[in-house]
């Protein structure tokens, strides 16, 4: 780590958080979050620094707590982040190459607060973010994949805020569709790009009928688990992703097939020691229901 005092240290402090936190998405140790924030708001009360290092390392540390949020479901970090995202793209330099990860982070994390409000300023103020990331986003940025994937999954919410509108699935299904496309197998951000993708799929899938998109949903989340070991804390969400898409299917098919799949992965996430007890309780509740209800179709 270079001295405190040199310039170049506050871009050290972005390049070693952001890689901590690609650290936590491979091994799911919440440590490397929480030392990537640690160093970055050590970094940020150095008075000397200038206030583009600060708005960067602050994007850092804004990043890093939403990853901490969807962990630990502590609001007080998505709080943060959002007002923190807020103040990084409001005085930040419009040509700064990251601004439209910034804007695209406060979208995503606007969208959080949303599901947990129901508030539709929080979604109207996180599609302005996503529309205005997409447009910024260059062809060739690393990250436009990942943009674009969190452009999408706004869409498919306000899809299913109206109603169902098909105009913002089908626009929620193309961009997600380009987001898979532009984000290769081994690329840093692929498994984030899917993960949106499955929530998209199932999203369309479910208001627009259409069980090929839920089966699309289902491959994909499977496609995931074979990737991640035994104990990974991305496993829960990726199998709780597989139950939720083949009970969707059950409802409009009414196969016995899709409610035992459904039934098989909420069963595995209930027994998942690494997740938290709610969530565990919530998926055995799910899969005792829906077995007693699959029964009466045999």
């Amino acid at each position: 780590m270079l001295p405190a005092d040199d310039p170049r240290r506050a871009l050290e402090v972005v390049i070693a958080g952001h890689c901590r936190s690609l650290l936590y998405q491979a091994e799911g140790d919440p440590g490397h979050l929480n030392a990537a924030i640690a160093s970055g708001l050590s970094c940020i009360e150095d008075e000397q620094l200038d206030r583009l290092l600060q708005l960067t390392v602050a994007g850092m540390v804004a990043s890093a707590r939403i990853l901490r949020w969807e962990r630990r479901g502590e609001l007080a970090d998505l709080t943060e982040a959002i007002e923190t995202l807020r103040q990084v793209v409001a005085e930040g330099p419009p040509g700064v190459p990251d601004r439209p990860m910034y804007l695209a982070q406060l979208g995503l994390a606007l969208l959080m607060r949303y599901e947990l409000s129901e508030d539709d300023a929080h979604l109207n103020e996180a599609g302005q973010c996503g529309s205005e990331a997409s447009a910024a986003v260059g062809d060739e940025d690393p990250a436009r994949g990942e943009i674009l994937s969190i452009t999408a999954l706004i869409l498919s919410h306000g899809g299913r805020r109206h109603d169902g509108e098909p105009t913002l699935l089908e626009a929620s299904l193309q961009t997600s569709e380009e987001a898979v496309r532009v984000s290769p197998p081994g690329s840093a951000n692929r498994f984030r790009v899917l993960n949106h993708h499955v929530a998209v799929l199932m999203c369309a899938g479910e208001l627009l009928r259409r069980g090929d998109l839920l089966g699309q949903a289902i491959e994909v989340g499977q496609a995931m688990l074979d990737q991640l070991p035994p104990g990974h804390q991305r496993r829960g969400a990726c199998l709780a992703n597989v139950a939720t898409a083949a009970r969707m299917r059950f409802d409009q098919s009414g196969d016995t097939a899709d409610a035992e799949l459904a039934v098989s992965a909420w069963r595995a996430v209930s027994q998942a020691e690494e997740l938290f007890p709610w969530t565990r309780l919530d998926a055995a509740q799910k899969w005792g229901l829906l077995e007693g209800a699959s029964s009466g179709t045999r």
